[in-house]
């Protein structure tokens, strides 16, 4: 779970309950879900939309490519092309198809040019709370202060802001001693954000997690309108 692109494929992949059953060959039809998760509300859905932002010509950023949001039971996870930017109408008219066509578990609907949008019931593994550490079960052989010296190596520009490491999948990594910190961002844009931002959320990492791998999201923080960041602990050896 805490390799460099785990969380994220999380986020951009089926849920892992999820089986697609296939209704027609056309790739722009709705395919409907099978899943032991049901009760995925329209009404949900329509309240989950309104947590979008758009840019001022009504549509979304073409800095980020991922759109990941839910309101109670419905999640709504849209995947594009980065320099794509797909209009406020065409995300609500596609995401209510989805829902209505697909209750009570939810579908995906695919578009040529690689755009995805897929609406399924939130689960407790699914979706996240800002500013709420996880911690795992397991104790690793790590001391606090190493994530602490190890959140300071992690490269910074020259204004302050977290640098991504690698562009295809934005996520910046450290280590000191035995403790290895990783930062990724939800939408797949770079980091908007800087240690007097992170720090007091890090913290509470520490606090509560101690010496097992946590991991906690912060608000926003990134280059595109719709994402949060991600920051983790895990042992080097655990």
């Amino acid at each position: 779970m805490f390799s460099i692109l785990g969380f994220l494929m999380v986020l951009v992949a089926f849920p892992s309950t999820l089986i697609a059953q296939q209704n027609n060959n056309n790739s722009n039809r709705v395919t409907c879900f099978k899943s032991q998760y049901t009760g995925l509300d329209v009404n949900h859905c329509r309240r989950a939309l309104r947590n979008i932002v758009y840019d001022s010509n009504g549509r979304l950023d073409s800095l980020s490519s991922t759109v990941f949001t839910w309101h109670q039971s419905c999640v709504i996870n849209i995947q594009k092309l980065q320099q794509n930017q797909p209009t406020r109408q065409w995300v609500e008219a596609t995401v209510l198809a989805i829902a209505n066509t697909c209750r009570p578990s939810g579908g995906i609907r695919k578009y040529p040019d690689g755009t995805q949008a897929q609406v399924y019931r939130s689960t407790a593994s699914n979706v996240y709370n800002v500013n709420q550490p996880r911690c795992q079960q397991r104790v690793c052989n790590f001391q606090p202060n190493d994530c602490l010296l190890a959140l300071n190596q992690l490269p910074v520009d020259q204004k302050g802001n977290f640098n991504v490491q690698n562009t295809n999948a934005p996520f910046s990594k450290a280590t000191w001693g035995n403790c290895t910190v990783l930062m990724q961002t939800t939408d797949s844009s770079n980091f908007r954000t800087s240690h007097p931002e992170v720090n007091p959320s890090f913290k509470r990492i520490l606090n509560q997690c101690g010496s097992r791998p946590g991991s906690i999201y912060i608000s926003g923080g990134t280059a595109g309108n719709n994402g949060d960041v991600r920051l983790s602990t895990q042992g080097s050896n655990c």
